[in-house]
């Protein structure tokens, strides 16, 4: 089976020989390079030279019309190149069961090197012969038929990574159907009508706009905050959207993924995460940006410490048209350091929000800015309004977060 075909250097090393004759396997093998479905048919070939073949144009051709080709008793495995090419699509639609019927009753298996979405598409529905050996109401697909997608001569998931599952193994071993195989169709034809698709992925995001999912679902919305000082980024548009927690984040990012990978979307997607426990120092954030690329951290622990720090304050008071005091700059400087150094210390809680917005109201109200202090601890357009607007781009705030957010 096909799902032996994993991450190792020989991914056809463990093709049972011992199951050959009992193999009756359609395999379609997608890929975005043809280099890589010619590593792996060319690997087959090579591994079972005396019982795997490739078919000629002709061959394909005779199927394609309905016809059987002869086949030795040998030839356990059967190598069909692109059998789309020159084909309508209405045609390529019929290619899986015309493949089905001229494998049925027979024991080899066949693997089919496509790039066709209009093949891969018709794995969404059942064949007649399918219906009547197995049971429809439990399945919606071609039991035998299944999509592999390739990357780096390797089998990959339907989002193109090798990712392991905890057998160790990758987790598309399995192939896609029916509804999955449908969704792989749609992603390959969708890529073919966006020019943007065909040119390198520098070009495509030179001018892309930028979508940030970040955290921070509060009364004091942090996407606001982030949408006042990022509004446009360098001449891109750019849009911050707060979610709820790490977990929501994630699925809400998983979404967004999908609908890019799917409709070929011409945007940057990054995620944004509040610098908690889980990354106490500027080596966990590092290997975790090294790890994602679309994935950031905030160096400080959230966004309320670059809102509300002496910088910002000193900006606000100079609208007073007064100085800030050296000592009130150093007081909030001191609870900066203090915040940063239990951050680093993967010390969790949320208090330091509040100790940030009381520290900042005490040394406003000492230059007649008379905000109360509870205005600070509720809903108030004074921070995202005023706060926001003061982070321009000759700012230190908005230079840690420039870097913090955007990786080029």
């Amino acid at each position: 089976m096909l799902h032996n075909l994993s991450i190792w250097q020989d991914p056809a090393r463990n093709l049972p020989g011992a199951e050959l004759k009992a193999l009756t396997d359609i395999n379609y093998l997608v890929a975005k390079d043809q280099s890589e479905k010619k590593a792996i048919l060319d690997l087959i070939l090579d591994k079972y030279s005396q019982q795997a073949r490739e078919l000629s144009y002709t061959e394909i051709e005779a199927i394609i019309n309905g016809e059987q080709i002869p086949i030795s008793k040998d030839d356990r495995i059967l190598i069909i190149r692109n059998p789309e090419d020159g084909q309508d699509p209405s045609i390529q639609k019929l290619i899986p069961s015309y493949l089905d019927k001229f494998r049925r009753n027979k024991h080899f298996q066949i693997f089919v090197a496509t790039n066709s979405p209009f093949v891969i598409s018709a794995m969404g529905e059942l064949s007649e012969y399918e219906k009547s050996q197995c049971d429809c109401s439990k399945y919606e697909f071609w039991p035998s038929q299944k999509v592999y997608i390739l990357k780096h001569n390797q089998v990959a998931s339907k989002d193109l990574e090798l990712k392991l599952d905890i057998d160790n193994q990758p987790k598309g071993r399995y192939g896609y159907w029916g509804k999955k195989a449908n969704f792989i169709a749609s992603q390959m034809l969708s890529s073919g009508l966006f020019k943007e698709s065909l040119l390198d992925e520098r070009t495509i995001t030179a001018d892309a706009p930028i979508l940030v999912l970040c955290e921070g679902f509060s009364s004091e919305a942090d996407a606001l905050i982030y949408n006042q000082v990022f509004g446009t980024y360098r001449g891109r548009a750019t849009l911050f959207i707060s979610c709820q927690g790490t977990h929501e984040l994630s699925t809400a990012f998983d979404i967004f993924r999908q609908i890019k990978n799917s409709l070929s979307a011409n945007f940057v997607l990054l995620m944004l995460r509040d610098r908690d426990h889980e990354f106490p120092t500027a080596e966990s954030i590092a290997r975790y940006c090294q790890s994602y690329p679309d994935r950031r951290v905030l160096r400080r622990r959230a966004i309320e410490c670059y809102l509300y720090n002496s910088e910002t304050a000193a900006a606000l008071i100079k609208t007073l048209g007064a100085n800030i005091q050296h000592s009130d700059r150093q007081q909030l400087d001191n609870l900066s350091r203090v915040i940063q150094l239990e951050a680093e210390r993967g010390i969790e809680g949320n208090s330091y929000k509040e100790e940030l917005k009381l520290a900042f109201a005490e040394v406003m109200r000492r230059y007649k800015y008379n905000v109360p202090v509870d205005e600070f601890t509720s809903v108030h357009k004074f921070s995202v309004e005023v706060l926001a607007k003061l982070i321009t781009p000759g700012t230190a705030a908005y230079k840690e977060l420039e870097q913090d957010i955007f990786p080029y």
